[in-house]
């Protein structure tokens, strides 16, 4: 049976491409927050771990790290507002989560992968790496660092069979707003559903060449600030 690791597996994006994963015939390594309301069967194996600590990441790990095929870093956390109102811990949160922890966990598992001969990593990064994130500055610089290490790790892992993909998402109707000062606008026409992005991935997983970068929309763009009567 094929393995798979995927971060973020507890819920919203992580969770359905889980789904997916299991339901092809992979062996998933769920890494999230709390699975208490999880039940995937057999195949899925939950494993509750703290990504903000890097050192004890690298060490767990490294525990499941052999004949992992498939690595997916879709775990994520966002704090929004002005920016001079986020502070140390805000800030820190977002980095560790964002960029410290999938880079550590690629680490691992392009050593791995290389010396089996390939394998697939993706890395749910965002639609705002690449534009101005107005009240989610550190948000956007995190998700543009990690797209530009995808990029890097893509030409280091190709020539040994390891193919790298950054998947793009815009604005997803998931819990993810709930704590943010804007969401999308009601309708489906405005986000994009957690399947949505899911069914991208399972595409990167079932191609045979490599992809390097993919961007999914929604039909039409629309946010609504909260509390405020100012709409984009």
């Amino acid at each position: 049976m094929k393995k798979a690791i995927v971060t973020g597996a507890s819920k919203g994006i992580g969770l359905e491409i889980t789904k997916r994963l299991l339901n092809l015939g992979w062996l998933v390594y769920g890494i999230g927050r709390n699975f208490e309301e999880t039940d995937l069967g057999e195949s899925f194996s939950p494993l509750v771990i703290d990504l903000r600590d890097g050192k004890n990441l690298e060490s767990e790990i490294k525990k499941i790290s052999k004949g992992t095929e498939l690595l997916i870093n879709c775990a994520g956390v966002g704090w929004f507002g002005p920016h001079e109102e986020l502070g140390y811990e805000k800030i820190h949160e977002i980095m560790a989560v964002n960029v410290e922890a999938p880079m550590i966990i690629c680490g691992v598992i392009l050593r791995e992968m290389k010396r089996n001969g390939g394998g697939k990593i993706i890395n749910v990064s965002s639609y705002s790496a690449g534009h101005d994130s107005p009240h989610g500055a550190v948000y956007g610089a995190s998700k543009a660092a990690l797209s530009a290490f995808c990029g890097s790790i893509f030409t280091e892992g190709r020539k040994f069979g390891v193919y790298v993909t950054a998947v793009h998402p815009d604005m997803t109707r998931t819990g993810f707003y709930d704590r943010a000062p804007f969401e999308p606008k009601e309708g489906e026409e405005f986000a994009l559903t957690a399947c949505d992005v899911a069914e991208a991935v399972e595409f990167v997983v079932k191609s045979e060449y490599p992809v390097k970068d993919i961007t999914i929309l929604p039909k039409k763009q629309g946010v609504v600030y909260k509390n405020k009567n100012k709409k984009n």
